[in-house]
């Protein structure tokens, strides 16, 4: 937010474009709750935190999904640093100034498509490769943790047979992982269209 008021001071417009859904959303709903990360496992076995939260606040475990540590995590700090459930820490609608948001979607069966054929193309352009050299080295735990989309398939694909049929079935694994992190990318994107329709309504209406 810094950067961009710099930029409005120079009379010049500030363009956002892409990037991290909750960055964009966070400069129109701020976060209400300040808390610091906790180190890994601080809240025991990844499997076991979910139902942590459900015991704790099921209206906000519902809307996380069972697999999403980061933000099962972040809503548990919120609990443990205020006492408070964090369904209750709901961001407020404080944009930072005048703004012009632009939603551009793309018909789904054509993005899937694409999305199927730029797979295939990373692969062919070398992205095997890129895998292959990061085998042995200390990147590879880090890969597999983290689990990238395609890189820890890649690198189980790379210690099996390498047959064409494990080919195939790296490339759909791949290709399903991206069409499913987009889907989500559309879901928040229209939710965050909505917030912002919906904060507007109620913002010109109240004048």
């Amino acid at each position: 937010s810094t950067l961009i008021h710099e930029i409005w001071n120079r009379n010049s417009i500030p363009v956002l474009i892409g990037g991290s859904g909750f960055y964009l959303q966070s400069l129109f709903f701020p976060p209400t709750a300040s808390t610091t990360k906790k180190e890994d496992n601080y809240y025991g076995p990844d499997s076991e935190r979910w139902n942590l939260l459900y015991g704790i606040d099921p209206e906000r475990a519902l809307r996380i999904h069972h697999n999403d540590l980061y933000r099962i995590n972040r809503a548990l700090d919120i609990y443990y640093a205020t006492g408070k459930k964090p369904s209750e820490h709901m961001p407020h609608y404080t944009p930072l100034g005048s703004f012009c948001f632009v939603y551009l979607v793309r018909d789904r069966q054509d993005l899937y498509h694409r999305i199927n054929q730029r797979v295939e193309q990373m692969l062919q352009d070398g992205w095997m490769q890129e895998v292959e050299r990061l085998r042995a080295t200390s990147w590879e735990p880090f890969l597999k943790k983290k689990k990238l989309i395609g890189y820890d398939d890649i690198l189980n694909y790379l210690e099996a047979d390498k047959t064409d049929q494990e080919y195939e079935q790296l490339v759909e694994v791949i290709a399903q992982k991206t069409r499913n992190y987009a889907k989500r990318q559309i879901t928040f994107g229209n939710r965050l269209y909505g917030q912002l329709e919906k904060a507007l309504f109620e913002t010109t209406d109240s004048k």
